[in-house]
């Protein structure tokens, strides 16, 4: 499953460029850098500026001093973001790994292609305008200029950085949004992968002994089954995937198979 999620993560960041909101993510890390002035901002030893696990329009929330029904209706506007995000990367997985795979392999005309047509299917994230925007008109009217601050000090950061180095400061911050838009994607995965199905997974390939060749090839058709089914398959897809597995299996294997779906009907699973 990492490799489908990598895929994944890496076709999103290629769209970075027609990506002008930033992504909302789940549990922001947010940091106080200097002293006396709240900051987004901090340096690494070498200087650089370190990058936020998530975007600096929800880290800058986690600053404000914010009542209940204020912070409430902030997570409001992430939650909706992140349901539309969840929405339009179940509905386009096959797209963003073909992206990933069209990068990898240097195919620009490919890519160019494919990002088009996922800048196009991402109208519904982009219907809700900036992050930044609906954040602010979220918050009560005292705490917006400090919440702007914040926001705009670390992409100014990421800027002076980039022009220090003699690089563009749109190219930076471009590539920023692309870094944090795959850190989206990626959360919107976990945030659908049933982990149970996974550890079921991980319990049956441990169960049948397989030859490392074999747990490749089954690992490889798990990730297309699983993609196929938009992560929540039938009960005829999985028998489906089942037979396909025992198909490639050695009649010792095949018996612990057999052992191990007996044992999970016993159980009701």
């Amino acid at each position: 499953m990492m490799r489908l999620v990598g895929g994944v993560v890496m076709g999103a960041a290629c769209l970075a460029a027609g990506q002008q909101a930033a992504s909302p993510l789940a549990g922001p890390r947010v940091v106080e850098a200097g002293e006396g002035t709240r900051s987004l901002v901090r340096h690494g030893y070498d200087g650089s500026v370190t990058r936020l696990e998530v975007p600096p329009e929800e880290a800058a929330v986690g600053l404000l001093t914010l009542d209940d029904a204020a912070r409430a209706g902030v997570e409001r506007v992430f939650s909706g973001r992140a349901a539309v995000l969840d929405r339009l990367v179940l509905d386009n997985l096959d797209k963003l790994i073909e992206l990933n795979t069209a990068g990898q392999a240097g195919d620009k005309p490919r890519v160019a292609a494919l990002a088009m047509e996922l800048i196009a299917k991402s109208a519904p994230m982009r219907e809700h305008g900036l992050l930044r925007d609906e954040v602010a008109a979220a918050l009560p009217r005292e705490s917006r200029a400090e919440y702007l601050r914040l926001v705009e000090g670390y992409w100014r950061a990421i800027g002076d950085e980039a022009k220090e180095k003699g690089k563009g400061r749109l190219g930076a911050v471009v590539q920023e949004r692309g870094r944090l838009l795959g850190e989206a994607v990626r959360r919107s995965l976990e945030r659908q992968i049933d982990p149970k199905g996974e550890e079921d997974f991980d319990r049956l390939i441990a169960r049948l002994e397989l030859r490392p060749e074999q747990e490749t090839r089954v690992r490889h058709m798990a990730e297309e089954f699983i993609l196929g089914a938009r992560f929540r398959p039938t009960q005829a897809q999985e028998v489906a995937f089942i037979a396909r597995v025992a198909a490639m299996l050695d009649a010792e294997q095949r018996g612990r198979l057999a052992a191990y779906i007996a044992e999970r009907k016993e159980m009701g699973r």
